[in-house]
């Protein structure tokens, strides 16, 4: 956090820029933002150095409250910036509701977005945008941690493509794509979470293990072999999100590894033998149903009519959030947590994206619903790709 005597030492950091005013007036760096905020994105302390001319020589002032938007986002730093001296207090005073807009409501937009909650958070973006170019970071219980990462950014990293087409309205050319570079810097619209094949062998070890287990009874789910037990921990220490968060890019999680843990089901129902086993493996589906991006939770409701000519109905995603059947959150409920080597659940059937039983048609629509919502992304994605390869193109013309 920025205090007073942080904030004052800044005022005589001049040397950076310096340095910037030459390459600009040189034509060595690039005169639009975003290449100048590029260079920068790392150096608050020359953000910050507002006392110095070249601050205000080299940026617009929309520009400098943009910069010092996204570097204040609490309440505390804001006020310590405002202390250090009079040019500081000044441009505060002068331009305090859009300074403290984004501490503001920066919090509620990344817990609603987080949560799918895009009517809500629609609201609050289209009448300040400003928010949009803010980071922050939002998280729950047993689920994914986003830290320094904007709305747009969640919105992607959950595959909410049409949501993120809303956002990018508000976003500039160069805001968006920068936020875009860092969430996929390596050009693959991928998972960098658990790895599928890691999963589908971790779910193939859970199979063999329920199939020969006498010890499951639905009255008790912590109730299991040694085995089972063991296979299970592995499972879940493998898909947990909160193993993660420290992976800030890419998608949320890969969609196949639920997919898998579709097809064993439908595909082995009879070898489970019983519904003990049967309901077992229903609530280890659950497990894997917390790791899913939000765009599919808010499918939920309507999976069988998601898709048509292999196209996402996206009006059929339920806007006010990640319901259940019941009506309320998915967030508002932990369905598997491991604690000393125990299992304990909040299971309810209707946390399952399907019913119990032989579900083929369950399977196949949820096939198809990844399959559109991936084939969505290239095509939104695309155009982010080709910018950076128009972009290295023209660098090396020069």
């Amino acid at each position: 956090m920025l205090n007073v005597y942080t904030m004052a030492k800044l005022r005589s950091i001049h040397k950076k820029n310096e340095r910037a005013l030459f390459m600009k007036s040189s034509n060595i760096i690039p005169s639009d933002s975003y290449e100048i905020e590029k260079l920068y994105q790392d150096k608050p302390s020359f953000l910050l150095s507002y006392e110095n001319p070249h601050f205000k020589l080299l940026f617009p002032c929309d520009l400098q409250l943009n910069f010092l938007i996204n570097y204040l986002h609490c309440l505390t730093d804001i006020i310590s910036f405002a202390k250090v001296s009079k040019s500081h207090y000044s441009l505060f005073r002068n331009h305090a509701p859009k300074i403290l807009l984004c501490p503001l409501l920066l919090p509620q937009l990344l817990k609603h977005v987080a949560r799918g909650e895009y009517d809500t958070a629609k609201e609050i973006y289209s009448k300040n945008p400003t928010v949009l170019t803010a980071k922050g970071k939002i998280s729950h219980p047993h689920r994914f941690c986003y830290i320094n990462q904007t709305n747009f950014q969640i919105a992607l990293r959950n595959a909410e493509y049409k949501e993120a087409e809303k956002m990018e309205k508000h976003l500039t050319p160069e805001e968006r794509q920068k936020q875009f570079n860092e969430i996929f810097p390596d050009g693959k619209i991928i998972s960098y979470g658990c790895q599928f094949e890691t999963a589908k062998a971790l779910l193939k070890n859970v199979y063999d293990a329920i199939i020969v287990d006498d010890v499951i009874h639905t009255n008790n789910f912590d109730l299991m072999t040694d085995r089972t037990r063991e296979a299970l921990k592995a499972l879940y220490d493998a898909v947990n999100p909160e193993n993660y968060n420290k992976s800030q890019i890419g998608l949320v999680f890969d969609v196949r590894i639920y997919l898998e843990a579709l097809s064993i089901y439908n595909a082995n129902f009879n070898t489970f033998g019983t519904w003990n086993r049967r309901s077992f493996w229903c609530m280890l589906e659950d497990l894997i149903v917390s790791c899913l991006p939000t765009v599919y939770l808010r499918a939920r409701p309507n999976i069988g009519t998601m898709v048509h000519a292999n196209v996402v109905n996206w009006d059929k995603l339920d806007a006010q959030g990640c319901l259940l059947a019941d009506g309320s959150s998915y967030f508002d409920h932990y369905p598997i947590q491991f604690s000393d080597n125990r299992i304990s659940l909040n299971y309810h059937g209707h946390l399952r994206l399907r019913v119990a039983g032989v579900d083929t048609e369950s399977l196949s629509n949820f096939t198809s619903l990844y399959q559109a919502i991936t084939s969505a992304g290239s095509e939104f994605m695309d155009k982010y790709f080709q910018a950076n390869t128009d972009k290295i193109e023209i660098r090396n013309i020069r």
